[in-house]
């Protein structure tokens, strides 16, 4: 369910954090990230560093200004 759960959230806001994610889904942050891998590993999701992401999307959001959470985009 939580694969889902992270899929739908994804395609939907584009990029977010684990945090954002897992305040979302209602599960702890490491379940997120345990979940996140897996999409990952099968190539489905791409993490990056907050700089990159945001340097490419050109969007003044407040996500531009969070530094220690990488953000996790789902691979259209």
């Amino acid at each position: 369910m939580i694969l889902k759960e992270i899929k739908s959230y994804l395609k939907t806001h584009h990029h977010a954090t684990i945090s954002e994610i897992a305040r979302h889904c209602d599960y702890e942050p490491s379940i997120v990230k345990n979940a996140l891998d897996i999409w990952i590993n099968k190539g489905y999701i791409i993490e990056e560093n907050t700089d990159s992401a945001c340097k490419a999307c050109n969007s003044r959001c407040y996500k531009s200004s969070i530094k220690e959470e990488p953000l996790y985009s789902w691979k259209e």
